[in-house]
């Protein structure tokens, strides 16, 4: 039997919805999920991404699950000085995928005008269930 890996919920905000100033259509997935996945996936600094296809009843959506290495001990500042060490984080993003963008588009469609009147984050839900190989399946609520 096929692995499948723990699913997860995320509470779109203005990067999830593409609101933010780069138009990012993308969220960073819990650090406590970050090893399940990355070894499922292969991702690493060598392997920097896959592609996965999130499904619902109606239609399959293409994303892109990527292997995030965060360095912050070189800030753009001059003067900053900063002892962190580098971090390992995944990334799920649909920029650039024109229906992914529309399937969030049109089922988180309260949550857009929530945040474009001025809240931080959206009411809506949407939940993230692995279906087997690079499967998701997307519920909202």
């Amino acid at each position: 039997m096929e692995e499948l890996l723990p699913s997860f919920t995320v509470i779109p905000r203005k990067s999830f919805l593409g609101l933010d100033k780069n138009s990012a259509h993308c969220f960073t997935m819990r650090a406590a999920l970050f090893s399940q996945y990355s070894d499922f996936f292969g991702l690493s600094t060598v392997k920097k991404q896959a592609n996965v296809i999130l499904v619902d009843g109606f239609g399959e959506f293409p994303a892109t699950l990527r292997f995030v290495n965060q360095n912050k001990s070189k800030p753009n500042k001059i003067g900053i000085e900063r002892d962190w060490p580098e971090r390992h984080l995944l990334s799920l993003t649909w920029k650039g995928k024109s229906s992914t963008v529309r399937f969030f588009q049109q089922n988180l469609d309260r949550s857009i005008s929530e945040i474009k009147s001025g809240l931080r984050i959206g009411s809506q839900r949407v939940r993230f269930e692995h279906i087997g190989d690079i499967r998701f399946f997307v519920s909202f609520s």
